[in-house]
C-alpha cells in the first residue's frame, strides 16, 4: 500500500508531511515516555534505566519526522516530567543528558566527518552534563557531596574518578546501542512492519 505513488511521492512520504501525523506520533512517544517515567515512582531502582529507554524512543520521532520534531517531543516530555514524576533524579537524567543526546548525536554524526572529533565532542558533552546532573541532584536533595560519595564507598579511593570512568563506559555502550537500535529500526522494523523504505 505504501508503495503506491502520488506523483513522485509515496503515500508514506505524504503522511509524514501531514502535521496531524507529526503531532500524533510525537504525542504517542511522549505518552510512552511519561508512562515509563512514572514507573520510577513504583520501581525506584529504574531511575537510571528509564531515562536511557526514553532517549531511545525519541530516536523514533527523529527518524520518522526530523530532529526538530524530536526536540519538541523531548521538550514536552521534559516539562511534563517535572510536574508528574516524584523521582527528580530520573527527570534530571533525562532532561540534562539522555533526552536530548540522541538528537544531538544525529547532528554530530551528520556534520562532523572525523571519527576522533565526534568521539571527543560526544564525550565532552556527556561528562559536562553528568557532572552538572549530579551537582544539581546534590543541591536539590540537600545532601553534601560526602553523603553522595558514601553510596559509592565500596569503590575505594579516588571515588569521583572511578565513578566518571564507569559512567563513560556506560555512555560508550549507550552510544553504540543507539547506533544499533536506529539501524535496526530503519533497516528492519520500518520495512517489515510499516512498509517504508
Amino acid at each position: 500500500m505504501y508503495a503506491q505513488r502520488a506523483g513522485n511521492k509515496t503515500i508514506g512520504e505524504i503522511i509524514v508531511k501531514n502535521n496531524g501525523y507529526k503531532v500524533a506520533l510525537g504525542g504517542v512517544v511522549a505518552s510512552l515516555c511519561l508512562m515509563l517515567m512514572l514507573c520510577t515512582a513504583v520501581f525506584p531502582v529504574l531511575n537510571m534505566a528509564v531515562p536511557l529507554y526514553m532517549g531511545a524512543m525519541i530516536v523514533v520521532v527523529a527518524v520518522e519526522i526530523d530532529d526538530k520534531w524530536a526536540f519538541v517531543t523531548y521538550s514536552a516530555v521534559s516539562l511534563l516530567s517535572f510536574f508528574i514524576t516524584p523521582d527528580k533524579e530520573a527527570v534530571l537524567m533525562f532532561v540534562m543528558l539522555f533526552g536530548y543526546y540522541p538528537i544531538l548525536r544525529r547532528v554530530i554524526e551528520r556534520n562532523i566527518r572525523l571519527f576522533l572529533a565526534r568521539i571527543v565532542i560526544k564525550t565532552a558533552v556527556f561528562n559536562a552534563a553528568a557532572v552538572a546532573v549530579y551537582y544539581l541532584i546534590i543541591a536539590i536533595s540537600g545532601m553534601s557531596i560526602y553523603d553522595f560519595l558514601d553510596d559509592f564507598s565500596f569503590l575505594g579511593k579516588n571515588l569521583m574518578l572511578k565513578i566518571l570512568i564507569i559512567m563513560n563506559v556506560i555512555f560508550i555502550m549507550y552510544d553504540r546501542t543507539l547506533d544499533l537500535l536506529e539501524a535496526s529500526y530503519v533497516n528492519w522494523f520500518r520495512k517489515t512492519y510499516l512498509g517504508k523504505k
